[in-house]
Formats: C-alpha cells, structure tokens, sequence
C-alpha cells in the first residue's frame, strides 16, 4: 500500500479509496467517449479517401468482409 494511503485512518483510507475509484471510473468514461469519437472519425476519412488498388489494408479488409459475408 502506498505511504499516503499507510499514514491514514482506516475510516480516510476508504474514503480516499472512493474518491480514487470515482475518479477513474469518470476518466474510464471520458476515455471511452474520445476512442468512440476517434473510432468515427477515422472510418469517416477512410470512406472518403479514395480507395487504392493496392494497399495492403484494403485487401485484407476485403478478405475480411468476404469471409463474414459467409
């Protein structure tokens, strides 16, 4: 346990817990938030660009859906 958790209470040691778990579960969702919108933004512009003949990532992508279609 870390010394600034060691120094308190075991009545300060659960609240500081709970407002650590509080803070990073509000990071957690934030975080989720900006990966969906990075998530969005990258197949927008990779819908848009023009599609190249032959790019590895097309290929695969391609052999993906194929596969899925089946």
């Amino acid at each position: 346990m870390p010394d600034n958790l060691r120094a308190l209470k075991p009545e300060q040691r659960m609240d500081e817990l709970d407002r650590q778990m509080k803070q990073r579960s509000a990071l957690n969702q934030k975080l989720s938030a900006l990966v969906a919108k990075r998530d969005k933004f990258v197949a927008e512009q990779r819908d848009k660009a023009p599609p190249k003949t032959s790019s590895f990532d097309r290929v695969v992508e391609d052999t993906l859906k194929a596969q899925i279609k089946r």
